[in-house]
């Protein structure tokens, strides 16, 4: 069974050249991790210039070790680009599942 789990990751103060070096190679990544249902929801956080300053994503894993795991073998982590993050387990609340039940039901 899956639980939800919340990724807030940070970039480095001088990540920005490598999150663009290694974006393509990540969103790839997440694009297939959503679609084999893994990760739920993400994006770029942003400050208020709307400029990247890190990422979230909604995970459906058993384990925050799965997560764990996930994360430590991305692009943006082996490359640098992140330089902390949290993960956080998070509840969906009902209402949402009824709204768009594809997007984020494990």
């Amino acid at each position: 069974m899956s639980h939800y789990f919340l990724l807030t990751a940070q970039d480095a103060s001088d990540g920005a050249e490598r999150r663009q070096a290694n974006r393509a190679e990540h969103v790839a990544r997440v694009t297939q991790a959503q679609a084999d249902g893994v990760v739920k929801l993400g994006g770029p956080l942003l400050d208020e210039n709307d400029q990247m300053t890190g990422s979230f994503m909604v995970f459906a894993l058993p384990t925050r070790q799965a997560v764990e795991d996930w994360i430590e073998t991305d692009c943006y982590v082996l490359n640098h680009v992140w330089s902390s993050w949290t993960i956080q387990s998070v509840g969906i609340a009902p209402c949402f599942l009824q709204a768009k039940p594809d997007l984020i039901t494990p």
